[in-house]
């Protein structure tokens, strides 16, 4: 407001634009929609700091020090996350994929992409069908986990992995979803984060998926 200068107004349209799509053109509200305007805000308060004292300048770096802590802790989490997520994916892998029946599993993401390196195949909710002697893992914490029907289906096995500790990126318990608002409120969250959980079931009778709704552990 005080600077009405071209640079300015591109500044200012940056931050707006990226807000503006952030809160009203994605599906899903998450703080990664939000990192574009990153850039901008930091020019801004840079331009800010440049005139003001210097103590007000010490009082921002060790802010930035602080946030880049915080930075640094949610990276972590979130890598944790991943690494639970292909560690669980491997553990399943050797323990169930070379048996007679096929392996499937419900969910993404990084459990998808390890899974499926070792073989296994995702449920299409609109084309799969799961026979007898066919085994499929189900996470706990996962995107579009829908529900199966419970009473074809004996469980085997429940798998627990540690993720993060104390600080995580995406849980619905404490309420994190740095990817997606459906997660959680928060882009991060601390907290006591539970373990990893996927449930092995093995096919009792023949299953033809269709969308269900979401249900805990995939299980109707």
């Amino acid at each position: 407001m005080r600077s009405r200068d071209a640079e300015s107004v591109l500044l200012a349209l940056w931050v707006a634009g990226t807000l503006a799509f952030a809160s009203f053109l994605t599906w899903s509200n998450s703080g990664r929609v939000n990192l574009p305007m990153a850039p901008a805000l930091d020019l801004l308060v840079a331009r800010r700091l440049a005139s003001r004292p210097v103590r007000a300048r010490n009082s921002a770096a060790a802010a930035a020090l602080a946030s880049l802590a915080l930075a640094v802790g949610v990276a972590q989490s979130d890598a944790q996350l991943a690494k639970s997520a292909r560690e669980a994916a491997g553990r399943i892998a050797d323990r169930f994929g070379s048996g007679e029946g096929r392996l499937w599993f419900l969910g993404h993401w990084g459990f998808q992409y390890y899974l499926e390196e070792r073989g296994g195949r995702a449920g299409d909710v609109k084309r799969s069908e799961l026979l007898p002697g066919d085994v499929v893992a189900i996470p706990s914490n996962n995107a579009n986990v829908f529900g199966l029907p419970a009473d074809r289906l004996e469980r085997l096995q429940t798998i627990e992995i540690q993720g993060p500790r104390g600080l995580a990126s995406m849980s619905p318990v404490v309420g994190a979803g740095f990817y997606s608002s459906a997660w959680g409120p928060l882009p991060f969250a601390f907290g006591a984060v539970p373990a990893e959980r996927y449930a092995i079931y093995t096919v009792r009778e023949p299953i033809r998926l269709s969308l269900r709704p979401e249900l805990p552990f995939g299980i109707r």
